[in-house]
């Protein structure tokens, strides 16, 4: 046994090679073997041993985690494999029921208790006589119609209008008036495009055809917004019309379109 222990630090237990380092504990757990052969115990993590749990001739209480391993006093062996489990023996067969026993008998049932006689039904009172009813009043007389009223006196005609006077004479031709101003012709309207900058200001002058004038003129806007374009300030600038515009959006540019009217003087 000294030999044993002196001379092997690890310990093949199984098909794996499962080391144990035992040191002074091991003879510690383990008593001086006597002549015959023994057998040693243990219980292993893995492959690793717990040394303290060696025991000799004696199968230790190994925790569920760990697994019980053996080997012989003359060197390690190897751990013989788990039998086949054996097969589960049949199920006993149920035994007999036993008898259902009597029931008990049902009680008497009490005897309902006689109905009280009812009262007496009181009699009907007499009913009270009509009074009689009252005589109808008599209904008042006419009051007499008074008399008409005279008829008063028809006045007297009067007078018919004086007689129709004499035509008079036809009076004397006034001098003729003086000549007034020349009238317009040739009414045109001529109309130019632009665009106004965001938040900005624009001039623009509407010309009129050769020989024309302008007489009125506007502007207005031809975008998404047209009410962004407003005219601050128009006027007449010889033959064409001046208009300055500007653009209310803070943001975007916006189209416009200025107009003239023009017409010929005669």
């Amino acid at each position: 046994m000294g030999n044993f222990w002196g001379s092997r630090l690890a310990i093949a237990i199984g098909v794996g090679a499962t080391t144990a380092v035992l040191g002074s504990a091991i003879a510690y757990a383990v008593a001086a073997p006597a002549a015959s052969p023994h057998t040693y115990y243990a219980c292993a993590r893995g492959t690793q041993i717990r040394a303290h749990s060696i025991t000799l001739d004696a199968t230790p209480q190994c925790p569920k985690s760990e697994t019980v391993v053996s080997w012989s006093q003359g060197g390690a062996g190897v751990t013989g494999a788990t039998g086949v489990a054996g097969p589960t023996g049949a199920t006993g067969a149920n035994g007999v029921a036993g008898p259902t026993g009597p029931s008990g008998s049902a009680g008497v049932d009490g005897l309902d208790g006689a109905t009280g006689p009812g009262g007496p039904t009181g009699a009907t009172g007499l009913s009270g006589a009509t009074g009689a009813n009252g005589a109808t009043g008599a209904n008042g007389q006419d009051g007499a119609t008074g008399p008409a009223g005279a008829t008063g006196a028809t006045g007297a005609t009067g007078p018919s209008g004086g007689p129709t006077g004499p035509t008079g004479p036809t009076g004397a031709k006034g001098a003729t008036g003086a000549t007034g101003q020349n009238g317009v012709s040739g009414y045109q309207l001529v109309t130019k495009n632009g665009t106004a900058p965001a938040a900005g200001f624009v001039t623009d002058f509407v010309a009129c055809p050769t020989n024309k004038l302008p007489v009125g003129g506007a502007a207005f806007g031809t975008g998404s917004a047209p009410m962004n374009i407003r005219v601050v300030q128009s006027a007449f600038v010889g033959s064409t019309f001046g208009v300055v515009i500007e653009n209310l959006d803070p943001s975007a540019a916006d189209g416009y379109t200025a107009q003239a009217v023009c017409v010929t003087p005669n």
